[in-house]
């Protein structure tokens, strides 16, 4: 009896391995279909769609090759823009090389200006403080002799005591427009 148990195990041994071989293949073959993409049903369609005149189906090889010139015009086509996109990239990085370059001549450009306007401002400053320290009597006649435009900025940028004192010594006659002047800025 152990004789027959053990040809009964021997067949039940094969005949599992060859279930398990089944459907592991099983299993290989819809893998294929999953991961391609394609359904069982296009991919047969692809391979037997067209038929000869006698209704038998053309060779697989004359499929495979059509699909191929197919995949291949598809590839040059992908690699032409490809090609296309990286040119359109080289330029627009050269356009975004140059506006870098002159985004930093402009700020250059704004610090040499901003470092001469803060000199300017000092130059005024210490010109302005030099009237109002300067006698009223010897201010009023360098202003008398400066155009009416420019004595009526400085007498604008002094103190009022300052100016209050220089417009005393000078001739009313200039001293009236260089008021008017003045008193229109200030509006």
């Amino acid at each position: 009896m152990k004789e027959y148990e053990k040809k009964g195990f021997g067949l039940r041994a094969i005949f599992l391995t060859l279930l398990v071989i089944l459907l592991l293949f099983g299993i290989g073959i819809a893998a294929v279909f999953f991961l391609s993409g394609n359904s069982p049903e296009k991919v047969s369609e692809a391979i037997w769609k067209d038929k000869g005149e006698a209704g038998e189906p053309k060779k697989l090889e004359e499929n495979y090759t059509k699909e191929l010139k197919k995949l291949n015009q598809k590839l040059k086509d992908a690699e032409a823009e490809l090609t296309s996109l990286e040119k359109m990239l080289d330029s627009k990085e050269q356009e975004a090389s140059k506006s870098e370059h002159t985004i930093a001549q402009l700020e250059s450009t704004i610090k040499n200006l901003e470092e001469s306007a803060g000199e300017k401002n000092q130059a005024a400053g210490e010109m302005i403080a030099t009237y109002e320290h300067m006698a009223p009597k010897r201010a009023a006649l360098i202003l008398q002799e400066m155009k009416e435009d420019e004595a009526a900025k400085v007498l604008s940028a002094v103190t009022t005591e300052a100016r209050a004192a220089i417009l005393e010594k000078m001739d009313p006659a200039l001293a009236a427009p260089l008021m008017v002047k003045i008193s229109a800025e200030a509006d």
